[in-house]
């Protein structure tokens, strides 16, 4: 092999060891930031987690508060028809026909 292709291919291997030395730089500096990419991923996974859990303990709580109101409204709805039908017993018991006449007491009753 001639002196000038020797110092031609020593020159392209120099070449090639500072690309693989930059190379091996950028890599680096890459390698760092996806570590500190993946560091703030899990945190903020770790943060959603958390706030995912509060929300469904919210969650369930406000089912909970629905199923309580649920089952006071229809309390109260039975309470009413209860109302109402004594109510209507107590006018039916307030209103007698006699065969002669028929009369209605004036009486109202109001409940509490």
């Amino acid at each position: 092999m001639s002196k000038e292709k020797l110092e031609g291919l020593v020159k392209r291997m120099e070449v090639t060891l500072v690309e693989m030395e930059q190379l091996k730089l950028h890599c680096g500096r890459q390698s760092e930031e996806l570590s500190q990419l993946v560091v703030e991923l899990r945190r903020e996974n770790q943060e959603l987690m958390e706030k995912y859990n509060q929300l469904a303990q919210d969650m369930k709580e406000a089912k909970e508060i629905i199923e309580q109101l649920q089952d006071t409204n229809e309390k109260e709805r039975e309470f009413r028809e209860q109302i109402h039908q004594r109510e209507m017993r107590t006018s039916a018991l307030l209103t007698f026909d006699s065969r002669n006449k028929s009369k209605t007491l004036g009486v109202n009753i109001e409940f509490a």
